[in-house]
């Protein structure tokens, strides 16, 4: 589930002005399972962000379209990934959400 986020962000370190109240959606490995309670858990977010293994064949872009029909998405392929998921999505990126910058990546390796 999600929380509302409240950061402060700057390129050094340093302290700058906080950030809005963003409610950010984090999911990973759904391996093509769209959970029943999917909208009920991300439907108020401002974003979703996927971390990899979204799932092989027609269940991946599946996934994908549930989670686009609530927010925003943002997601990257993993080690389970198939070829066509491969090519519609990258390895690792970076998102600006609300002001925040977020790096992204799966991080398994496919043996």
């Amino acid at each position: 589930m999600s929380s509302p986020l409240h950061a402060t962000t700057s390129r050094w370190g340093r302290a700058s002005k906080p950030l809005p109240p963003l409610l950010l959606g984090l999911v990973s490995d759904t391996h093509g399972y769209v959970h029943p309670r999917l909208a009920e858990a991300l439907g108020d977010c401002d974003a979703i962000l996927h971390a990899g293994d979204v799932g092989v064949g027609p269940s991946g872009p599946a996934v994908l379209a549930a989670l686009e029909a609530l927010a925003p998405t943002t997601a990257v392929f993993g080690n389970i990934d198939d070829a066509a998921m491969r090519q519609r999505l990258p390895e690792w990126t970076t998102a600006t959400v609300g002001g925040l910058r977020v790096a992204m990546t799966d991080g398994g390796r496919r043996a």
